[in-house]
């Protein structure tokens, strides 16, 4: 029997469009089972080390501060990654294996009164690939010390070296840092000198001097015009402590 060539294609029984679907979603639960256990897999090892390293930061006074890697948010929450993908990650299981599966952000070297020990929690930090502060508040800490971020900490955005001995000859390690852009500098030993290695710093955006010896800060705000600059409380020479003590309000604010 011929076939009638202007009948219309019958549609397929309802059960296999059904089994299709099926089929279809195991598939996919499936695939997010599977991306889950390799990242797991791929992250176990990292695991144990980022622990091992945060015990040796400890043991010489520091501390340090954790959080989710870039890559899960990356991952989770970008229109890039196929929504299989984004499922997975965001589900109950992806936020549990990630949540133990953490990076360091941050070394905290406050109050670390050895030089010594400074220097090799330093050497060890340089290492973490994602640290994006640094913090040295009233540490041992001196300006060859700060050497070791010219090789390292590609991703330094703060650094907090208030109180603390660093001079010029130590600003001068920070202004090759391509993502820095919070300086804390209250109460160290700078001086005008360091003004042109600060305003080099390229994406400076919040620099406090405050009782250093910094006098014009022109240069840094012709290069950063919205850089927050907090030092009205700067010594700029032996006649700043009368306005200190008269409430006047410190010449540096005008320049």
């Amino acid at each position: 029997m011929f076939k009638n060539p202007n009948r219309a294609p019958s549609n397929p029984p309802t059960s296999d469009a059904n089994a299709v679907r099926k089929i279809t979603k195991r598939g996919g639960i499936s695939v997010c089972i599977i991306v889950l256990l390799v990242t797991a897999i791929l992250l176990f090892s990292y695991r144990d080390s980022v622990s091992h390293d945060q015990k040796r930061i400890q043991l010489l006074g520091g501390t340090t501060r954790t959080g989710l890697p870039p890559i899960y948010a990356k991952l989770a929450y970008t229109s890039h990654s196929p929504k299989i993908v984004r499922s997975a990650f965001t589900s109950k299981l992806g936020q549990w294996i990630f949540g133990r599966f953490q990076v360091i952000y941050t070394v905290d070297l406050r109050g670390v009164r050895v030089n010594a020990d400074v220097k090799a929690a330093l050497k060890i930090a340089k290492d973490f690939e994602h640290v994006n502060e640094l913090i040295l508040y009233q540490s041992a800490v001196t300006d060859d010390d700060l050497a070791i971020l010219k090789t390292g900490f590609p991703k330094l955005e703060r650094i907090k070296l208030n109180e603390t001995a660093i001079t010029d000859a130590g600003i001068v390690h920070l202004r090759d840092l391509p993502e820095l852009r919070l300086i804390n500098a209250q109460r160290t030993a700078i001086t005008d000198a360091a003004v042109p290695d600060l305003a080099a710093i390229s994406r400076l955006k919040e620099l406090n001097i405050a009782e250093t010896q910094i006098t014009s800060v022109k240069l840094i705000r012709s290069t950063h015009p919205i850089c927050h600059i907090n030092g009205k409380l700067v010594t700029l020479s032996r006649s700043s402590d009368v306005h200190r003590a008269s409430g006047q309000r410190s010449p540096l604010a005008n320049r």
